[in-house]
């Protein structure tokens, strides 16, 4: 009985203790001032298309513990509105690919090395807008309605870089 309390002591011993509790909040500061630099990226890029008060385009570092892939049109019809149209832009620009009707880019992309994505409910409104479809299974979303989204945007999107 002695013999495994000893040996009990040294596999305690043994075992590295955790990190120390100040490296914890070191690293959450950190992530919070990045995830604030990245929302104030975003921010800059959306005010070049449209006045918003919420920016539908989320750092994911700030987004993936409620980012949801399955996403569908809101139940309540929308109209379309520049914060929606803004938003597919922003993604479609990220894709590389120019406005049209039937296509396609991802619904998480990378601007200057930083992930982003579009919020759950301005897509699922730009859904009910009838803007764009949406595949949950590749998260691939589908530009339905281009002529709406230049509308929408108007001169706002000649000469648009991000």
């Amino acid at each position: 009985m002695q013999n495994a309390s000893k040996t009990t002591k040294a596999t305690k011993a043994a075992i590295p203790a955790a990190a120390p509790k100040a490296d914890k909040q070191a690293d959450k500061l950190a992530l919070a001032t990045r995830i604030q630099a990245e929302r104030a990226s975003a921010t800059v890029i959306l005010a070049k298309l449209c006045d918003a008060v919420s920016n539908p385009v989320k750092s994911y570092a700030a987004y993936s513990k409620t980012y949801k892939a399955q996403c569908a049109p809101h139940a309540i019809g929308r109209g379309p509105s520049p914060r929606q149209a803004a938003a597919l832009y922003i993604a479609l620009a990220a894709s590389g690919k120019s406005l049209a009707d039937n296509v396609t880019m991802p619904r998480k992309f990378t601007i200057g090395g930083t992930s982003y994505c579009i919020e759950n409910g301005v897509l699922s409104s730009a859904l009910s807008a009838g803007l764009a479809t949406y595949d949950s299974a590749s998260e691939t979303i589908k530009i339905s309605n281009a002529n709406e989204i230049k509308s929408q945007l108007g001169k706002a999107i000649t000469g648009f870089k991000l």
